[in-house]
Protein backbone atom coordinates (compact mmCIF):
# COMPACT_ATOMS: atom_id res chain seq x y z
CA UNK A 1 0.00 0.00 0.00
CA UNK A 2 1.39 3.02 -1.40
CA UNK A 3 1.75 6.34 0.83
CA UNK A 4 -1.63 8.26 -1.35
CA UNK A 5 -3.39 4.83 -0.90
CA UNK A 6 -2.69 4.69 3.11
CA UNK A 7 -3.72 7.97 3.46
CA UNK A 8 -7.12 7.63 1.82
CA UNK A 9 -7.64 4.84 3.24
CA UNK A 10 -7.38 6.08 6.70
CA UNK A 11 -9.88 9.53 5.59
CA UNK A 12 -12.43 6.94 4.34
CA UNK A 13 -12.56 5.52 7.96
CA UNK A 14 -12.52 9.39 9.62
CA UNK A 15 -14.94 10.43 7.03
CA UNK A 16 -17.53 7.77 8.83
CA UNK A 17 -16.59 9.09 12.53
CA UNK A 18 -18.86 12.33 13.55
CA UNK A 19 -17.56 15.29 12.37
CA UNK A 20 -16.45 16.34 15.86
CA UNK A 21 -13.42 13.26 15.86
CA UNK A 22 -9.88 14.43 14.33
CA UNK A 23 -8.41 12.39 11.27
CA UNK A 24 -6.49 9.67 12.18
CA UNK A 25 -3.80 7.31 10.39
CA UNK A 26 -3.98 3.56 10.62
CA UNK A 27 -1.86 3.83 13.49
CA UNK A 28 -3.99 6.12 15.22
CA UNK A 29 -2.02 8.99 14.70
CA UNK A 30 -4.30 12.69 14.11
CA UNK A 31 -3.60 13.58 10.14
CA UNK A 32 -1.58 16.69 9.34
CA UNK A 33 -3.47 19.29 7.21
CA UNK A 34 -1.18 18.58 4.37
CA UNK A 35 -1.90 14.71 4.71
CA UNK A 36 -5.52 15.71 4.36
CA UNK A 37 -4.65 18.19 1.80
CA UNK A 38 -3.42 15.13 -0.52
CA UNK A 39 -6.43 13.06 0.09
CA UNK A 40 -8.42 16.20 -1.14
CA UNK A 41 -6.31 15.98 -4.10
CA UNK A 42 -6.63 12.78 -4.57
CA UNK A 43 -10.42 12.95 -5.28
CA UNK A 44 -11.39 16.35 -6.02
CA UNK A 45 -15.18 17.94 -5.96
CA UNK A 46 -16.07 19.31 -9.53
CA UNK A 47 -18.45 21.69 -9.90
CA UNK A 48 -19.76 24.56 -11.68
CA UNK A 49 -20.80 27.93 -11.57
CA UNK A 50 -23.62 30.01 -13.87
CA UNK A 51 -26.17 28.87 -15.29
CA UNK A 52 -27.29 24.87 -15.39
CA UNK A 53 -29.73 23.42 -17.50
CA UNK A 54 -31.84 21.01 -16.03
CA UNK A 55 -33.43 19.30 -19.31
CA UNK A 56 -35.64 16.86 -17.67
CA UNK A 57 -37.14 19.58 -15.27
CA UNK A 58 -37.49 22.00 -17.99
CA UNK A 59 -35.72 24.27 -15.75
CA UNK A 60 -32.14 26.26 -15.69
CA UNK A 61 -30.55 26.57 -12.17
CA UNK A 62 -28.76 29.53 -11.64
CA UNK A 63 -25.89 28.89 -9.17
CA UNK A 64 -26.26 30.68 -6.36
CA UNK A 65 -23.31 32.95 -4.76
CA UNK A 66 -21.22 30.44 -2.27
CA UNK A 67 -22.05 27.21 -3.80
CA UNK A 68 -20.93 24.95 -6.84
CA UNK A 69 -23.10 22.44 -8.85
CA UNK A 70 -22.15 19.02 -8.92
CA UNK A 71 -23.51 16.88 -11.70
CA UNK A 72 -25.53 13.52 -11.68
CA UNK A 73 -22.61 11.42 -11.72
CA UNK A 74 -21.09 13.49 -9.04
CA UNK A 75 -24.13 13.56 -6.87
CA UNK A 76 -23.66 9.67 -7.14
CA UNK A 77 -20.11 9.22 -6.19
CA UNK A 78 -21.20 11.32 -3.08
CA UNK A 79 -24.57 9.31 -2.26
CA UNK A 80 -22.86 5.89 -3.29
CA UNK A 81 -19.32 5.64 -2.51
CA UNK A 82 -18.76 8.65 0.32
CA UNK A 83 -22.31 8.15 2.04
CA UNK A 84 -22.74 4.45 1.63
CA UNK A 85 -26.20 4.46 0.27
CA UNK A 86 -27.11 1.67 -2.57
CA UNK A 87 -27.16 2.75 -6.28
CA UNK A 88 -30.73 2.89 -6.82
CA UNK A 89 -30.69 6.04 -4.01
CA UNK A 90 -28.91 8.19 -6.56
CA UNK A 91 -31.43 6.86 -9.35
CA UNK A 92 -32.93 10.35 -10.66
CA UNK A 93 -31.19 12.79 -8.83
CA UNK A 94 -30.34 15.50 -11.36
CA UNK A 95 -27.03 17.07 -9.60
CA UNK A 96 -26.24 18.60 -6.09
CA UNK A 97 -25.38 22.12 -4.75
CA UNK A 98 -22.18 21.83 -2.40
CA UNK A 99 -20.42 24.89 -0.74
CA UNK A 100 -17.76 26.86 -3.17
CA UNK A 101 -15.28 25.80 0.33
CA UNK A 102 -15.31 22.14 -0.41
CA UNK A 103 -12.48 20.94 -2.29
CA UNK A 104 -12.93 17.26 -2.00
CA UNK A 105 -15.90 14.99 -1.56
CA UNK A 106 -14.50 14.76 2.00
CA UNK A 107 -15.46 17.90 2.72
CA UNK A 108 -18.95 17.79 1.99
CA UNK A 109 -20.95 17.96 5.06
CA UNK A 110 -24.30 19.29 3.63
CA UNK A 111 -25.67 18.83 -0.05
CA UNK A 112 -28.68 19.84 -1.81
CA UNK A 113 -29.64 17.12 -3.97
CA UNK A 114 -31.93 18.01 -6.78
CA UNK A 115 -35.02 16.05 -8.48
CA UNK A 116 -37.97 16.20 -10.88
CA UNK A 117 -41.01 14.75 -10.64
CA UNK A 118 -43.25 14.74 -13.91
CA UNK A 119 -46.85 14.10 -11.37
CA UNK A 120 -48.59 17.14 -13.54
CA UNK A 121 -49.92 20.36 -12.17
CA UNK A 122 -49.95 20.53 -8.56
CA UNK A 123 -53.38 22.55 -7.58
CA UNK A 124 -52.36 25.14 -4.50
CA UNK A 125 -56.31 25.65 -4.10
CA UNK A 126 -56.32 24.23 -0.88
CA UNK A 127 -52.79 26.82 0.22
CA UNK A 128 -55.14 29.09 2.28
CA UNK A 129 -56.41 26.61 4.57
CA UNK A 130 -53.10 24.54 5.33
CA UNK A 131 -52.97 23.51 8.93
CA UNK A 132 -49.60 22.20 9.09
CA UNK A 133 -49.54 21.60 12.51
CA UNK A 134 -52.80 19.34 12.01
CA UNK A 135 -50.46 17.78 9.26
CA UNK A 136 -47.72 17.14 12.04
CA UNK A 137 -49.84 15.59 14.30
CA UNK A 138 -51.06 13.15 11.26
CA UNK A 139 -47.19 12.52 10.91
CA UNK A 140 -46.18 11.90 14.37
CA UNK A 141 -49.17 9.06 14.42
CA UNK A 142 -47.77 7.62 11.26
CA UNK A 143 -44.14 7.48 12.51
CA UNK A 144 -44.83 6.05 16.24
CA UNK A 145 -47.41 3.21 14.33
CA UNK A 146 -44.54 2.18 11.59
CA UNK A 147 -42.51 -0.84 12.65
CA UNK A 148 -41.70 -1.58 9.21
CA UNK A 149 -38.19 -0.62 9.56
CA UNK A 150 -35.70 -2.47 12.34
CA UNK A 151 -34.22 0.26 14.71
CA UNK A 152 -32.11 2.33 14.92
CA UNK A 153 -33.97 3.26 11.29
CA UNK A 154 -37.13 4.32 13.02
CA UNK A 155 -37.65 7.65 13.93
CA UNK A 156 -39.54 9.75 15.55
CA UNK A 157 -40.78 12.66 14.42
CA UNK A 158 -39.99 15.72 16.77
CA UNK A 159 -41.78 18.61 15.22
CA UNK A 160 -40.46 21.54 12.45
CA UNK A 161 -36.63 22.36 12.14
CA UNK A 162 -38.04 24.82 9.90
CA UNK A 163 -41.36 25.73 9.92
CA UNK A 164 -43.26 25.10 6.66
CA UNK A 165 -43.90 27.69 5.06
CA UNK A 166 -45.75 28.05 1.33
CA UNK A 167 -44.82 31.27 -1.21
CA UNK A 168 -47.88 31.47 -3.23
CA UNK A 169 -46.23 33.77 -5.48
CA UNK A 170 -43.15 31.80 -6.62
CA UNK A 171 -45.17 28.39 -6.07
CA UNK A 172 -42.87 27.06 -3.39
CA UNK A 173 -43.82 24.54 -0.30
CA UNK A 174 -40.66 24.10 1.62
CA UNK A 175 -40.27 22.36 5.21
CA UNK A 176 -37.79 21.23 8.09
CA UNK A 177 -38.38 18.42 9.64
CA UNK A 178 -36.81 17.21 13.03
CA UNK A 179 -36.05 13.51 13.13
CA UNK A 180 -34.83 11.95 16.17
CA UNK A 181 -33.53 7.99 16.19
CA UNK A 182 -32.32 6.01 18.62
CA UNK A 183 -30.17 3.06 18.79
CA UNK A 184 -30.42 -0.08 20.79
CA UNK A 185 -28.62 1.43 23.43
CA UNK A 186 -30.38 4.05 23.92
CA UNK A 187 -28.39 6.72 22.00
CA UNK A 188 -30.26 8.87 19.97
CA UNK A 189 -28.97 11.14 16.67
CA UNK A 190 -31.09 14.21 15.70
CA UNK A 191 -30.91 15.13 12.24
CA UNK A 192 -33.14 17.99 9.60
CA UNK A 193 -34.76 16.28 6.86
CA UNK A 194 -35.05 19.48 4.46
CA UNK A 195 -37.63 19.42 1.69
CA UNK A 196 -38.62 21.67 -0.80
CA UNK A 197 -41.11 21.40 -3.72
CA UNK A 198 -41.21 24.08 -6.78
CA UNK A 199 -44.10 23.30 -8.63
CA UNK A 200 -44.23 23.89 -12.19
CA UNK A 201 -46.87 23.32 -14.91
CA UNK A 202 -45.91 19.49 -15.53
CA UNK A 203 -44.54 18.39 -12.39
CA UNK A 204 -42.08 19.20 -9.05
CA UNK A 205 -38.74 19.86 -9.11
CA UNK A 206 -37.79 18.76 -5.67
CA UNK A 207 -34.72 19.62 -3.43
CA UNK A 208 -33.70 17.62 -0.54
CA UNK A 209 -31.07 17.51 2.31
CA UNK A 210 -30.26 15.71 5.17
CA UNK A 211 -28.26 17.85 7.70
CA UNK A 212 -27.10 18.02 11.80
CA UNK A 213 -29.97 19.67 13.57
CA UNK A 214 -28.06 22.50 14.11
CA UNK A 215 -27.65 23.58 10.72
CA UNK A 216 -31.37 24.71 10.68
CA UNK A 217 -30.38 28.29 10.56
CA UNK A 218 -27.69 27.65 7.50
CA UNK A 219 -30.06 25.68 5.52
CA UNK A 220 -32.76 27.55 6.11
CA UNK A 221 -30.84 30.62 4.91
CA UNK A 222 -29.79 28.82 1.91
CA UNK A 223 -33.51 27.73 1.20
CA UNK A 224 -34.39 31.82 -0.54
CA UNK A 225 -31.18 31.37 -2.88
CA UNK A 226 -32.06 28.40 -4.22
CA UNK A 227 -35.59 29.59 -4.94
CA UNK A 228 -34.35 32.58 -6.39
CA UNK A 229 -31.90 30.60 -8.41
CA UNK A 230 -34.32 28.16 -10.41
CA UNK A 231 -36.52 29.18 -13.56
CA UNK A 232 -38.50 26.68 -15.43
CA UNK A 233 -38.33 26.81 -19.18
CA UNK A 234 -40.88 29.21 -21.36
CA UNK A 235 -43.81 27.09 -20.97
CA UNK A 236 -42.98 25.27 -18.22
CA UNK A 237 -43.77 27.74 -15.42
CA UNK A 238 -46.96 27.16 -13.19
CA UNK A 239 -48.70 30.35 -14.44
CA UNK A 240 -48.51 28.48 -18.48
CA UNK A 241 -50.74 25.32 -17.04
CA UNK A 242 -53.94 25.26 -19.51
CA UNK A 243 -56.92 23.70 -18.11
CA UNK A 244 -57.86 22.57 -21.73
CA UNK A 245 -54.92 20.54 -22.43
CA UNK A 246 -53.16 20.03 -19.49
CA UNK A 247 -53.12 16.94 -16.56
CA UNK A 248 -53.89 17.49 -12.81
CA UNK A 249 -52.15 15.80 -10.49
CA UNK A 250 -53.97 14.06 -7.65
CA UNK A 251 -51.76 15.68 -5.34
CA UNK A 252 -52.38 18.48 -2.92
CA UNK A 253 -49.92 21.18 -1.15
CA UNK A 254 -50.77 19.20 2.27
CA UNK A 255 -50.12 15.40 0.96
CA UNK A 256 -46.79 17.04 -0.52
CA UNK A 257 -45.89 17.82 3.43
CA UNK A 258 -47.16 14.61 4.35
CA UNK A 259 -45.29 12.31 2.62
CA UNK A 260 -46.47 9.16 0.46
CA UNK A 261 -44.76 8.75 -3.19
CA UNK A 262 -42.54 11.63 -3.80
CA UNK A 263 -41.04 11.10 0.12
CA UNK A 264 -40.22 7.33 -0.89
CA UNK A 265 -38.97 8.26 -4.01
CA UNK A 266 -35.98 10.36 -2.97
CA UNK A 267 -34.53 7.77 -0.50
CA UNK A 268 -34.09 10.08 2.41
CA UNK A 269 -34.11 7.41 4.84
CA UNK A 270 -31.46 5.87 3.34
CA UNK A 271 -29.33 8.77 3.76
CA UNK A 272 -30.42 9.47 7.28
CA UNK A 273 -29.58 5.84 8.08
CA UNK A 274 -25.88 6.77 6.51
CA UNK A 275 -25.88 9.68 9.18
CA UNK A 276 -26.77 6.85 11.83
CA UNK A 277 -24.15 4.51 10.58
CA UNK A 278 -21.12 7.38 10.91
CA UNK A 279 -21.86 7.49 14.28
CA UNK A 280 -22.72 3.94 15.73
CA UNK A 281 -21.82 1.57 13.41
CA UNK A 282 -18.06 1.71 12.66
CA UNK A 283 -17.25 -1.31 12.70
CA UNK A 284 -19.60 -2.93 10.77
CA UNK A 285 -19.08 -0.80 7.96
CA UNK A 286 -15.99 0.81 7.95
CA UNK A 287 -13.67 -2.13 6.32
CA UNK A 288 -16.90 -2.37 3.48
CA UNK A 289 -16.70 1.23 2.50
CA UNK A 290 -12.93 1.87 3.27
CA UNK A 291 -12.36 -0.72 0.41
CA UNK A 292 -15.48 0.53 -2.15
CA UNK A 293 -14.60 4.22 -1.60
CA UNK A 294 -10.70 2.95 -3.10
CA UNK A 295 -11.49 0.47 -5.71
CA UNK A 296 -13.76 3.20 -7.43
CA UNK A 297 -11.53 6.17 -6.73
CA UNK A 298 -8.58 4.02 -8.24
CA UNK A 299 -11.19 3.16 -11.33
CA UNK A 300 -12.29 6.40 -11.88
CA UNK A 301 -8.62 7.62 -12.12
CA UNK A 302 -7.69 4.38 -14.19
CA UNK A 303 -10.28 5.67 -16.60
CA UNK A 304 -9.26 9.76 -16.42
CA UNK A 305 -5.07 8.13 -16.35
CA UNK A 306 -4.06 8.46 -13.15
CA UNK A 307 -4.86 10.50 -10.05
CA UNK A 308 -2.91 13.52 -9.16
CA UNK A 309 -1.51 13.34 -5.59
Amino acid sequence: MNRTTALLAAFALTALLPAAAPAQDDDGEELSPEQIEELRLADPIPGRTGDVALPSAHATLRVPAGYRFVDAEGARHMLVDYWDNPEDVAKGVLGMLVSEDCKGFVDVETAYFFEYHDVGYVPDKDAASLDFAKVLREMQREAKADRSRPAPFRAELVGWAIPPRYDAERKVLSWGRHLSFGDPSGETKDVLNFDMRILGRRGILNVNAVADLDAADEVSAAREGIVGAVTFDPGYAYADFDPATDGKSDWSLGALVAGGVLAAKTGLLAKIGLLLLKAWKLVLVAAVAIGALFRRIAGRGKRDGGAQA
